[in-house]
């Protein structure tokens, strides 16, 4: 049992050491140290359990890994709208088939009585937390108040990625209606405007209707997009207080512009993700 966890923290290392020195990040680990440790488990298989949109990006590092160790690494990719149940539902009935396993920060809670603490482990082999963007730093720790200012912070995990929102639209066609192409909309009040310009129109001749604006609504991740437009309004989901804002005079003012923009979206809005709406966007369907 000790072997196969200090296994796992050898495979994080290797795998994310690599990954952050790959994006120019300073490290604190010898990658001959780890690479030395690991040899020792040379036959051995790994199960990863990893989100299906970075299995291609990891494959390269996974596959250095291997020939570095000869330890085999099995990615298994798990859509991230399905993620959480299958942990869950592997962790809670024992039936998990994974040694290290993805998982999206809002998720910590869930998985946090399930994951090993790395502390430990991280003094070890010298992970220094300051390798880390700040930005992403809390997500290392559980609860993510905690940070280093308690006595015992603990590590669930290491940030392999992060994003962030921006706004895309189309310079081509805000030409075709009128508009300034290398002027985007000021507000959400001016977004409307221009999502109403756009709307129902074959800008591109393919035949095919297109739409104005492509609200995140599906059941899956529609918080995500729902919360930039609070903030848009000056709210977040809680008080400072810890009171709900969501049915605050912001908050359903936020509502009401959310359902606003079913208007000048496509008729199956509810089932926008963000892979579906990626694709509409790429095929000129949203503007």
């Amino acid at each position: 049992m000790m072997q196969r966890r200090r296994l796992i923290i050898l495979l994080m290392a290797g795998l994310f050491v690599s990954l952050i020195t790959s994006l120019g990040v300073a490290k604190t680990l010898s990658k001959q140290e780890i690479v030395g440790e690991a040899k020792n488990f040379a036959g051995i298989t790994l199960n990863v359990s990893m989100s299906g949109a970075d299995v291609g990006f990891m494959q390269e590092v996974v596959s250095e890994f291997e020939q570095s160790t000869g330890i085999n690494v099995e990615m298994m990719a798990v859509p991230d709208s399905q993620m959480y149940e299958k942990l869950m539902i592997g962790f809670m009935t024992g039936t998990a088939p994974y040694d290290s396993f993805d998982f999206m920060h809002r998720h910590k809670g869930g998985v946090a009585a399930f994951a090993l603490d790395l502390g430990e482990l991280n003094a070890k082999y010298g992970f220094n937390v300051s390798d880390v963007l700040p930005v992403f730093r809390p997500l290392l720790y559980y609860p993510t108040d905690a940070g280093p200012k308690t006595d015992n912070p603990r590590i669930i995990g290491f940030p392999s990625d992060g994003d962030f929102h921006v706004f895309f639209w189309r310079k081509d066609y805000f030409e075709k209606v009128g508009l300034d192409p290398n002027i985007p909309p000021a507000d959400i009040d001016q977004l409307m405007e221009y999502a109403k310009k756009l709307n129902e129109k074959d800008l591109d001749g393919n035949g095919r209707i297109d739409y104005g604006f492509g609200p995140r609504m599906s059941r899956w991740g529609a918080h995500i997009g729902y919360s930039t437009v609070m903030n848009a309004f000056g709210i977040d989901w809680f008080c400072k207080d810890w009171k709900p804002a969501i049915n605050s005079e912001e908050g359903i003012k936020t509502l009401e512009w959310w359902l606003s923009t079913r208007k000048y979206s496509v008729p199956n809005y509810q089932e926008l993700s963000w892979p579906t709406m990626y694709e509409a966007f790429n095929r000129g369907d949203l503007l």
